[in-house]
């Protein structure tokens, strides 16, 4: 996957880097798009609507208690192992201490292993991503994707020259850049200060531009190549063959600043919460209040023979300030559905810009900003129910860029750990023995490498079936471009023409 990464570099133009010291931790928050992060920007805002938001802008669950669920699409595809797989990433969340307790640096800087069996299968850890995309939907995110965020670019104003490589010194951007042109959103969990870090590692931050000037974005690589990433679980899912064996240091200080009693803002209650015991008739909705310091996640009751969910109720104590004094009231939260609820991206159907990694979608943001005396910001504010942590089904994929064709190992979703336990792969047997091979292609022009037109292509075939791809210039004379099996997953395609007129057919071999 990070091979992957590297492939869209290729015809786009270095013209920065950051080289600057600094603390050597820190932590990401997520939150709804701000009007300035754009695609142009290097943000896919187009799919997710979020971005990294700024300290003290961040948003948060405020009810101690969160259901998860499954439904259809992901008991279908995952089955009962994929359950278990999702299960033990929630646990790793139920087992932290209160927010108040956790001393950050009690958890290791390093937890990413791997598992070359998987590794040699293309396997991608289930559990592992489910754990990255709960902690987005607990308000973190990527911090090496956050470190050096591109808040504008205009090329006639800065003095990095147009289509152009340009390094700068050891000191850095230089007060011209930072934060007009890049903003820094990765924080020191103890001081709260922008950082270049994370779980140990320093990082020097890129600019990448395409020739058009069209589309740039950053990336970040490690300031000493000897030394090992340390990423984040919130940074990244893990690739093939890697997994978490908990979380790292950033993360719990990310979670920590998120919940600490210690952080209090202005909330109001969901709307799905009332008054409970003697406090029935009388709620405090809008009010200053502190982190819950812990939150525990809970399988929201389901009935196996309607196939539906059930109603789950939880009383709980509420904790606010009136006249800077901490009052209680005793609430009931009734909910008729998962706060999260876990499926399956039909792949076939769905076209977006994300390639091939699993997507979380936390979309019921409640911007509190002018309530915090912070008129017209980003943030703070409360994540509202009802989210969705979303894994796609995965297949072959494959890259062609001028006359060069890119083959890549199947993606394939599975479940694994240190033992040498054989590992476990998905789906757990075909969804529809026939259903068609998916072809899935993402096309562009050599005049812009990150613009692509995504379409699909269905071939009728049975499970098991080989197909192949060719091209041709003149619809006589044609090539084989790769061969592809139809395993119920998608076939993805990325493809970059080399001539001015290029034709695609997939026939049974």
């Amino acid at each position: 996957m990070r091979d992957f990464k590297k492939l869209f570099f290729f015809g786009i133009v270095l013209t920065g880097v950051l080289l600057c010291p600094s603390r050597l931790f820190a932590f990401a928050l997520l939150g709804p798009a701000e009007p300035w992060m754009q695609v142009s920007n290097g943000l896919s805002t187009a799919v997710f609507q979020s971005g990294p938001m700024d300290i003290g802008h961040g948003y948060r669950w405020n009810v101690p208690v969160l259901t998860y669920g499954f439904d259809e699409s992901f008991l279908s595809y995952f089955g009962s192992n994929g359950v278990a797989a999702v299960e033990s990433a929630i646990k790793v969340l139920n087992d932290l201490e209160p927010a108040s307790s956790l001393v950050i640096t009690n958890y290791p800087l390093d937890t990413l292993q791997y598992n070359y069996a998987a590794q040699d299968q293309s396997l991608i850890d289930l559990k592992s991503h489910a754990l990255h995309l709960l902690l987005g939907q607990m308000g973190l995110t990527s911090g090496q994707q956050s470190m050096f965020v591109i808040r504008q670019w205009t090329n006639a104003l800065s003095p990095v020259p147009n289509n152009s490589a340009y390094e700068f010194g050891a000191d850095g951007w230089g007060a011209w850049a930072i934060p007009d042109y890049v903003v820094i959103r990765n924080f020191d969990p103890l001081t709260l200060q922008p950082s270049h870090s994370i779980n140990g590692t320093s990082f020097a931050g890129y600019i990448f531009q395409d020739a058009n000037s069209l589309n740039r974005g950053t990336f970040v690589l490690s300031t000493d190549p000897f030394s090992a990433d340390n990423p984040a679980v919130a940074d990244r899912g893990g690739g093939f063959g890697e997994f978490y064996t908990s979380l790292t240091r950033d993360d719990v200080g990310g979670l920590v600043y998120l919940l600490t009693t210690n952080r209090v803002n202005y909330e109001n209650l969901l709307q799905d919460v009332v008054g409970a015991g003697t406090n029935s008739g009388s709620v405090v909705n809008g009010a200053w209040r502190p982190g819950v310091d812990k939150i525990t996640f809970v399988p929201h009751p389901f009935d196996t023979n309607a196939g539906t969910f059930l109603i789950f109720t939880n009383d709980f104590v509420d904790h606010y300030f009136s006249n800077n004094i901490l009052h209680t009231q005793s609430l009931r939260r009734v909910s008729a559905q998962p706060d999260i609820l876990f499926n399956v991206l039909d792949y076939r159907i769905q076209a977006d810009r994300e390639g091939f990694t699993p997507s979380v979608r936390p979309t019921n943001w409640l911007n509190l900003s002018d309530a915090n005396g912070l008129l017209g910001q980003a943030g703070p504010g409360i994540i509202r129910p009802p989210a969705r942590v979303t894994f796609k089904r995965l297949g072959q994929f494959y890259a062609q860029l001028g006359y060069v064709i890119y083959p890549f190992e199947e993606f394939i979703w599975g479940t694994f750990d240190g033992s040498t336990n054989p590992p476990i792969t998905y789906p757990v047997q075909p969804e529809n023995p026939s259903a068609p091979l998916s072809m899935k292609f993402f096309m562009s022009l050599p005049v812009n490498q990150t613009d692509f037109s995504i379409f699909e292509w269905p071939v009728s075939g049975a499970t098991g079936q080989i197909f192949v791809l060719q091209t041709s210039t003149n619809l006589v004379s044609w090539s084989t471009i790769i061969t592809a099996t139809n395993r119920g997953l998608a076939t993805s395609f990325i493809a970059q023409p080399n001539e001015a007129k290029q034709f695609y057919r997939v026939i049974p071999q």
